[in-house]
């Protein structure tokens, strides 16, 4: 039976506020590159008002958030759960996400807190750094998880970064029992190599048990099994251990593309996804939101793991050729 939604995404609410900084920038605030760090309210003050000094972007963000705006983008039915402040931000948030058509639960916004924030600091080299203060985020429990709207989706695509709070934890499986008792597909993206060293326990009990479709990049891979090379990890992936669910998986490496391994309809498979190259890298944020953004909506629109991986590759072309985490337009060949 066809569902209502193709693709409900339970993330951050969060506004991304991103500028463009030096190196230097990075070491007077005590920023470490490349990696996303959590910052409390009183640090969440002091870098707005430095980061509205350098003529920032402010847009809708959050990991999951980012990639079901990519996934509307491209034609997919699309829905978001996550928490939200009445404040100014929150606001802008809910406006954003309402008028590109992606659905909202109504519970989304807690007049108590503080709306979640990413301050993205930009490197001339594209790189991004992130200081992220999570406000109402932390709020978000299996309360606020729209039970009707888990039936009526056909895949459900949680963020990894939750995992830091234990009642969202406990939220992410009781919503995977939810979904496999009616039909959907549970993927989850890792979000951050720091955020599995945190939790790898809890990661791999989760992964293995009610995970369909995995993201991650080769680092946050190789941190979950804590493996050395990618080449070791291969059968596993491949789902050679019949303990584990069988399991997509989705990989990226950055310039060198990506590729897709696991097993369907019980055979095993490995596809090479080729980059897609742009004329000028100017910001990495949101370049694995899009990948993701471009395999889940070429899968659930009927097309094969390789031509996913394909869909994936130009979306996270696309963005990384601008500033913030949203697709400008629909790549071309897609």
């Amino acid at each position: 039976m066809q569902k209502k939604y193709q693709i409900t995404g339970i993330g951050s609410a969060l506004m991304d506020v991103i500028a463009s900084v030096d190196e230097q920038f990075l070491n007077e605030n005590a920023i470490v590159k490349g990696s996303m760090s959590i910052i409390d309210t009183q640090q969440a003050v002091s870098f707005y008002d430095i980061f509205q000094r350098l003529k920032c972007h402010e847009t809708a963000g959050g990991s999951v958030a980012n990639t079901i705006v990519g996934a509307q983008n491209l034609g997919t039915k699309t829905a978001f759960i996550g928490k939200m402040g009445k404040d100014r931000l929150g606001q802008a948030f809910h406006a954003d996400l309402q008028a590109r058509q992606i659905v909202l639960p109504a519970n989304t916004q807690n007049p108590d807190l503080h709306t979640g924030r990413c301050f993205i600091a930009v490197t001339p080299d594209g790189e991004r750094s992130m200081s992220t203060f999570l406000g109402a985020n932390q709020s978000l429990t299996q309360k606020d998880i729209d039970t009707q709207l888990i039936k009526e989706t056909q895949i459900v695509y949680l963020e990894g970064y939750l995992f830091d709070v234990d009642a969202q934890k406990q939220a992410f499986i009781e919503t995977a029992h939810l979904a496999h008792q009616y039909g959907s597909k549970i993927a989850l993206t890792l979000s951050d190599k720091f955020c599995v060293d945190r939790h790898r326990g809890d990661f791999m009990a989760f992964v293995d048990k009610y995970v369909d479709i995995l993201f991650a990049n080769e680092e946050e891979i190789l941190s979950l099994y804590q493996e050395k090379q990618i080449d070791a990890l291969m059968p596993y992936l491949q789902n050679n251990d019949k303990n584990t669910r069988p399991r997509i998986n989705a990989v990226t490496k950055g310039s060198q593309g990506s590729y897709i391994v696991g097993v369907q309809n019980t055979k095993t498979f490995i596809h090479n996804i080729a980059p897609s190259f742009v004329d000028k890298l100017v910001d990495t944020t949101g370049a694995g939101d899009q990948y993701a953004a471009g395999v889940l909506s070429a899968y659930v629109q009927g097309h094969n793991w390789q031509e996913a991986g394909r869909w994936g590759s130009l979306c996270a072309s696309e963005v990384i050729s601008h500033y913030g985490a949203h697709p400008n337009k629909t790549p071309l060949g897609i």
